[in-house]
C-alpha cells in the first residue's frame, strides 16, 4: 500500500519529468515510473493526470501574479506622471492599463479587395511569395 506522502513524491517526480529541461513524453514517463516503483500504468496514469493539474493550478497562479503586478506598476506610473504633471505620460498609461485590462474595442482591420487594388503586380507577388 502506498502512503500519502509517497503519491506526493511520485506526483512531483512526475511533474520534474513534464517540465524543462526534461519535458518527457507519456510513454516515457510510463516506462520510467513502472520501473522505479513497480506499479500498474494506471497507477502513473492517475499521478500523471495529478501532476498535470497541479502544473496547471501554480500556472493559473503564476499568470494572475503577474497581472496584478502589471496592474501594480502601472497604477503606480500614472500616479508619478500625474503628479509632476506630464499628463501625455498619464494618458499613455491609461491606454495601457485599458489594453492590460481588454477595455477597449477590437482593433479593425481592412481587408478587403480595395485594400489590394492599388498595389503593383509586384507587390501583389511579393505577398503571396511568389518569385
Amino acid at each position: 500500500m502506498t502512503t500519502k506522502a509517497e503519491v506526493e513524491l511520485q506526483t512531483l517526480e512526475i511533474m520534474e519529468l513534464l517540465l524543462p529541461p526534461n519535458s518527457s513524453k507519456l510513454f516515457e514517463i510510463i516506462k520510467i515510473c513502472k520501473e522505479n516503483w513497480k506499479c500498474s500504468e494506471a497507477t502513473v496514469r492517475k499521478r500523471y493526470t495529478a501532476a498535470i493539474e497541479r502544473i496547471k493550478h501554480l500556472a493559473d497562479i503564476d499568470r494572475d501574479y503577474l497581472y496584478s503586478e502589471a496592474l501594480v506598476t502601472l497604477n503606480d506610473l500614472y500616479n508619478r506622471s500625474y503628479e509632476i504633471e506630464r499628463y501625455r505620460d498619464a494618458l499613455e498609461v491609461i491606454k495601457e492599463k485599458n489594453k492590460l485590462l481588454g477595455l477597449n474595442a477590437p482593433e479593425k482591420k481592412d481587408i478587403s479587395i480595395k485594400a489590394y487594388k492599388e498595389l503593383s503586380d509586384d507587390d501583389l507577388k511579393k505577398i503571396i511569395g511568389e518569385p
